[in-house]
Protein backbone atom coordinates (compact mmCIF):
# COMPACT_ATOMS: atom_id res chain seq x y z
CA UNK A 1 0.00 0.00 0.00
CA UNK A 2 2.72 2.85 1.18
CA UNK A 3 4.24 1.65 -2.06
CA UNK A 4 1.36 2.34 -4.45
CA UNK A 5 1.10 5.47 -3.09
CA UNK A 6 4.35 6.54 -3.06
CA UNK A 7 4.17 5.52 -7.27
CA UNK A 8 1.44 7.78 -6.93
CA UNK A 9 3.34 10.77 -5.51
CA UNK A 10 6.46 10.67 -8.07
CA UNK A 11 3.92 10.25 -11.01
CA UNK A 12 1.74 13.42 -9.73
CA UNK A 13 5.28 15.20 -9.65
CA UNK A 14 6.79 13.95 -12.78
CA UNK A 15 3.29 15.13 -14.77
CA UNK A 16 3.82 18.50 -13.08
CA UNK A 17 6.84 19.52 -13.54
CA UNK A 18 8.53 22.25 -12.49
CA UNK A 19 7.45 25.91 -13.39
CA UNK A 20 9.14 29.16 -13.81
CA UNK A 21 8.75 31.57 -11.11
CA UNK A 22 6.12 34.77 -12.47
CA UNK A 23 7.62 37.68 -12.97
CA UNK A 24 7.28 40.21 -9.91
CA UNK A 25 3.74 42.87 -10.58
CA UNK A 26 6.24 45.28 -12.19
CA UNK A 27 6.97 42.78 -15.10
CA UNK A 28 10.73 43.44 -14.55
CA UNK A 29 13.68 40.56 -13.94
CA UNK A 30 15.69 41.28 -10.94
CA UNK A 31 18.96 43.48 -12.26
CA UNK A 32 22.07 40.60 -13.07
CA UNK A 33 25.11 40.68 -11.61
CA UNK A 34 27.70 42.81 -12.71
CA UNK A 35 30.20 41.92 -15.14
CA UNK A 36 34.01 41.89 -14.36
CA UNK A 37 36.14 42.66 -17.10
CA UNK A 38 39.62 42.78 -17.75
CA UNK A 39 39.68 46.14 -19.74
CA UNK A 40 36.98 48.31 -20.45
CA UNK A 41 33.40 47.98 -19.82
CA UNK A 42 31.15 47.57 -16.50
CA UNK A 43 33.33 46.22 -13.73
CA UNK A 44 33.46 45.26 -10.20
CA UNK A 45 35.22 47.69 -6.74
CA UNK A 46 38.55 48.10 -6.97
CA UNK A 47 38.96 46.17 -10.60
CA UNK A 48 40.25 48.34 -13.42
CA UNK A 49 43.11 45.78 -13.89
CA UNK A 50 43.94 45.17 -10.33
CA UNK A 51 43.21 41.79 -10.37
CA UNK A 52 44.77 40.29 -6.78
CA UNK A 53 42.12 39.02 -4.77
CA UNK A 54 41.96 40.74 -0.73
CA UNK A 55 40.28 40.22 2.14
CA UNK A 56 36.19 40.48 2.20
CA UNK A 57 35.71 40.28 -1.54
CA UNK A 58 33.83 37.43 -0.86
CA UNK A 59 32.63 34.14 -2.39
CA UNK A 60 31.05 35.37 -5.27
CA UNK A 61 33.67 37.89 -6.47
CA UNK A 62 36.98 35.76 -6.39
CA UNK A 63 35.66 33.64 -8.86
CA UNK A 64 34.80 36.56 -11.37
CA UNK A 65 38.54 38.12 -9.98
CA UNK A 66 39.70 34.56 -11.12
CA UNK A 67 38.21 34.85 -14.80
CA UNK A 68 39.31 38.09 -15.22
CA UNK A 69 42.93 37.07 -14.44
CA UNK A 70 42.37 33.88 -17.15
CA UNK A 71 41.70 36.55 -19.77
CA UNK A 72 44.43 38.54 -19.08
CA UNK A 73 47.11 35.42 -19.06
CA UNK A 74 45.28 34.49 -22.85
CA UNK A 75 45.21 38.35 -23.82
CA UNK A 76 49.19 38.07 -22.69
CA UNK A 77 49.63 34.58 -23.88
CA UNK A 78 48.60 36.19 -27.80
CA UNK A 79 50.58 39.55 -27.25
CA UNK A 80 53.79 36.84 -26.63
CA UNK A 81 53.17 35.35 -29.53
CA UNK A 82 52.99 37.82 -31.87
CA UNK A 83 56.12 39.39 -30.16
CA UNK A 84 58.03 36.44 -30.44
CA UNK A 85 57.67 35.86 -33.98
CA UNK A 86 58.47 39.36 -35.10
CA UNK A 87 61.40 37.92 -32.71
CA UNK A 88 62.22 35.12 -34.32
CA UNK A 89 61.67 36.46 -38.28
CA UNK A 90 63.57 40.36 -37.38
CA UNK A 91 66.02 39.08 -34.76
CA UNK A 92 64.62 42.31 -32.71
CA UNK A 93 61.37 42.90 -30.43
CA UNK A 94 58.59 45.19 -32.47
CA UNK A 95 58.08 48.55 -31.31
CA UNK A 96 55.33 49.45 -28.91
CA UNK A 97 53.44 51.42 -32.30
CA UNK A 98 53.92 47.54 -34.10
CA UNK A 99 52.26 45.74 -31.08
CA UNK A 100 49.27 48.60 -30.56
CA UNK A 101 49.12 47.99 -34.95
CA UNK A 102 48.73 44.35 -34.63
CA UNK A 103 46.66 44.63 -31.50
CA UNK A 104 43.68 46.51 -32.81
CA UNK A 105 43.24 43.14 -34.26
CA UNK A 106 42.62 41.35 -30.90
CA UNK A 107 38.97 43.32 -29.38
CA UNK A 108 40.06 41.93 -25.54
CA UNK A 109 43.88 43.02 -25.82
CA UNK A 110 43.31 46.44 -27.14
CA UNK A 111 41.47 47.60 -24.24
CA UNK A 112 44.40 46.31 -21.85
CA UNK A 113 47.05 48.56 -23.84
CA UNK A 114 45.05 51.44 -24.15
CA UNK A 115 43.84 51.26 -20.11
CA UNK A 116 47.76 50.45 -19.17
CA UNK A 117 46.62 47.55 -17.79
CA UNK A 118 49.48 46.12 -19.87
CA UNK A 119 52.19 48.30 -20.11
CA UNK A 120 54.77 47.87 -23.30
CA UNK A 121 58.45 48.03 -22.19
CA UNK A 122 60.14 49.89 -25.35
CA UNK A 123 62.72 46.66 -24.62
CA UNK A 124 64.84 46.24 -27.30
CA UNK A 125 66.63 42.53 -26.49
CA UNK A 126 65.68 39.53 -25.86
CA UNK A 127 66.69 39.27 -22.36
CA UNK A 128 65.00 42.07 -21.53
CA UNK A 129 61.20 42.22 -20.38
CA UNK A 130 58.72 43.21 -22.88
CA UNK A 131 55.43 44.07 -21.37
CA UNK A 132 53.63 43.56 -17.89
CA UNK A 133 50.57 43.86 -15.73
CA UNK A 134 50.35 47.43 -13.96
CA UNK A 135 48.66 45.45 -11.31
CA UNK A 136 49.49 42.11 -9.37
CA UNK A 137 47.14 39.67 -11.17
CA UNK A 138 47.85 36.40 -8.66
CA UNK A 139 49.17 36.40 -5.05
CA UNK A 140 51.07 39.88 -5.58
CA UNK A 141 52.86 38.95 -8.56
CA UNK A 142 52.65 40.83 -11.87
CA UNK A 143 52.28 39.09 -14.77
CA UNK A 144 55.69 39.23 -17.49
CA UNK A 145 56.15 38.95 -20.78
CA UNK A 146 59.80 37.97 -21.43
CA UNK A 147 61.33 36.37 -24.36
CA UNK A 148 60.50 32.65 -22.88
CA UNK A 149 56.78 33.33 -22.33
CA UNK A 150 54.23 35.00 -19.77
CA UNK A 151 55.91 34.32 -16.29
CA UNK A 152 54.89 35.76 -12.98
CA UNK A 153 57.37 37.86 -10.72
CA UNK A 154 57.38 39.57 -8.16
CA UNK A 155 56.97 43.52 -7.63
CA UNK A 156 60.58 44.05 -6.03
CA UNK A 157 62.33 41.77 -8.77
CA UNK A 158 60.33 43.19 -11.91
CA UNK A 159 60.87 46.82 -10.53
CA UNK A 160 64.51 45.91 -10.65
CA UNK A 161 64.40 44.66 -14.07
CA UNK A 162 62.62 47.49 -15.34
CA UNK A 163 65.28 49.89 -13.87
CA UNK A 164 68.19 47.90 -15.39
CA UNK A 165 66.69 48.07 -19.14
CA UNK A 166 65.38 51.78 -18.32
CA UNK A 167 62.29 51.33 -19.04
CA UNK A 168 59.22 52.75 -17.26
CA UNK A 169 58.14 51.32 -13.82
CA UNK A 170 54.38 51.83 -13.57
CA UNK A 171 53.44 48.98 -10.97
CA UNK A 172 50.24 49.70 -8.60
CA UNK A 173 49.45 48.22 -5.75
Amino acid sequence: MNRVVLLAVFAVALTMGCKKKPKDASGDTPPAAPFVSSGGGPTAPNQNGNLSVTGGQGAVQSPRLAAARTVNNAQLKDLHLSMFQAWTLDNRVPTANEVMQEAKQNAQLLPLLKDEVVILTGATRGDQVWAYTQYPQRAGEHYVITQQGVEQMGRDELRKRLEAQGAPAKLSN
